[in-house]
């Protein structure tokens, strides 16, 4: 009898630790004024979500209100995986607000909040393109290996091409700058100062200028830039590099972040082959293979979010 009841303790404290494990909590609410669909199955109204469920939008917005305080909202037909610390998006636009730590994933490229209250709009509006925007707050945007790509600040929008060319191909423009012995730039666009090396670049110190060249992964950059970029190319550009632009070049170099690995190191010429990922003209940088144009065609712009894209959600 001892035995039996034993037994029967173990049974159901094994099937407790079954259930608990296989138990999941929802992440949060989804809320709409019309159809939408959760893993396929087609919803209207309110709806609880897990993590892991995939959302898709069909005439109308949704509203993600998440447990953490962060709002997700994705446009009419929009498709995007939800987890409970960050947003995948396989399809149309998303805003975050409140984002805080949470993060969005496009095409491997991923959008990181740089304060509490940021809010962001990732959008897919062409095939292989991301258009970011930051509303309230910067967003940095990294590569599939982790390599920052750009700083998109207030008010700013950017578009990417993650697929451009080689993993380490680097086209910036800026002002060229000696600090301390070691040469920086910060580009234009991508609001991303590197290190620079390579021949002939101090007699381009104190010239705006073009720079084609490859980033070196394995390496740790000075003074705070993101990343070190060997030369192949410098072309000086007109419109002058004076003290007030040399000095923020100079300072941005302090306020730079840390960059993550890559693939091995490509030519210089690996850089203009990947210009040809956007469209001619529109290229502004490439930095670790990933093209970066400024752009009024995000989210922002487009005027996907405006009265027309829907109502909003109770």
């Amino acid at each position: 009898m001892q035995q039996i009841t034993k037994s029967l303790i173990s049974l159901v404290t094994s099937g407790c630790l079954f259930i608990a494990t296989c138990e999941t909590s929802s992440i949060g609410v989804v809320k709409s004024t019309g159809d939408f669909k959760v893993n396929s199955a087609a919803l209207r109204g309110n709806s609880t979500v897990f993590d892991g469920n995939m959302l898709e939008t069909v005439a109308v917005r949704s509203e993600v209100q998440l447990s953490n305080g962060t709002r997700v909202t994705l446009t009419p037909e929009s498709r995007a995986k939800l987890f409970r610390n960050r947003t995948i998006l396989e399809k149309g636009s998303s805003e975050v607000k409140n984002a805080g730590q949470y993060e969005v994933s496009a095409l491997g490229m991923t959008m990181v909040p740089q304060s509490k209250d940021t809010v962001m709009q990732v959008a897919m509006n062409r095939p292989q393109h991301v258009s970011v925007s930051a509303l309230v707050g910067a967003v940095e945007v990294r590569s599939a290996s982790g390599m920052l790509v750009a700083r998109v600040m207030p008010d700013m929008a950017l578009e990417f091409d993650p697929q451009a060319g080689a993993s380490t191909a680097s086209k910036l423009t800026g002002c060229l700058v000696a600090k301390a012995g070691k040469y920086y730039l910060t580009d234009e666009t991508a609001n991303l100062t590197v290190e620079v090396q390579g021949n002939g670049v101090e007699k381009a110190v104190g010239s705006r200028v073009e720079l084609i060249g490859s980033t070196i992964p394995s390496a740790t950059p000075g003074n705070g830039a993101s990343q070190l970029v060997s030369a192949t190319d410098i072309n000086k550009l007109g419109g002058g590099c004076g003290k007030k632009k040399a000095a923020a070049a100079a300072g941005g170099a302090a306020a730079g972040g840390a960059a993550a690995g890559g693939a091995a190191a490509a030519g210089g010429a690996a850089a203009a082959g990947a210009a040809a990922g956007l469209s001619a003209g529109a290229i502004a940088a490439v930095v670790g293979g990933v093209a970066v144009a400024g752009t009024v065609v995000g989210t922002k712009a487009a005027g996907v979010w405006g009265a027309n894209s829907s109502a909003s959600p109770n």
